[in-house]
């Protein structure tokens, strides 16, 4: 299980960066994490931290108030997690948890074959690290009720909700990467409402 960037740029309120839902997709990651690992699964917590000498990234820093993201106290995971023993947390610099980071190879020692991809950007980070994943031939599953992403606001092109960003990136990766499926099929508890 992967859980991409569930820090507080992402959870807390007053941050510019705050997801639709983020309580509840906070507390539903914890307890499938815990679920999780009791069947077994290693649980690795994947967050962005921006070097202060070199930024985001270009295609991160040209966002309203990116020059701030990614670092201090909102790149911290979000205070309600706790990372249990033999839990991993892998520190990315950019959108891909696989990119410049040692994840693959931490999958590979833990003799992980399906990765299961939770958290926040579904559009940008869950979706660069989903295709990172297949490109490594690794199983890749999304789960949808275990992602959120950020309205897409654009002047020049018509502008995404939150939910058709989500949306939008889940469908590539059902069609590129893997299927997307619910927590609850993952769990083998069948479709809940």
């Amino acid at each position: 299980m992967l859980v991409i960037d569930l820090q507080r740029q992402f959870t807390e309120l007053n941050s510019p960066f705050v997801v639709d839902g983020a309580d509840g997709l906070v507390s539903r990651t914890i307890e499938f994490a815990d679920r999780a690992r009791s069947c077994g699964a290693a649980v690795i917590w994947v967050r962005q931290v921006a070097r202060p000498e070199l930024g985001p990234g270009r295609a991160t820093g040209r966002f309203r108030g990116g020059s701030s993201l990614h670092r201090g106290a909102f790149a911290e995971l979000d205070p309600r997690i706790r990372i249990a023993p033999g839990d991993s947390e892998v520190v990315k610099r950019r959108q891909s948890a696989f990119f410049e980071t040692d994840l693959d190879q931490l999958l590979r020692a833990l003799g992980v074959c399906r990765v299961v991809i939770t958290g926040v950007t579904t559009n940008v980070c869950c979706l660069a690290t989903a295709i990172d994943a297949a490109a490594r031939n690794y199983d890749v599953v999304a789960c949808r009720d275990m992602t959120r992403a950020l309205p897409i606001k654009n002047e020049s092109r018509p502008s995404l909700t939150a939910e058709e960003a989500r949306d939008n990136a889940l469908a590539f990766i059902d069609y590129s990467c893997g299927p997307v499926v619910t927590s609850h099929e993952l769990l083998g508890e069948g479709s809940r409402p």
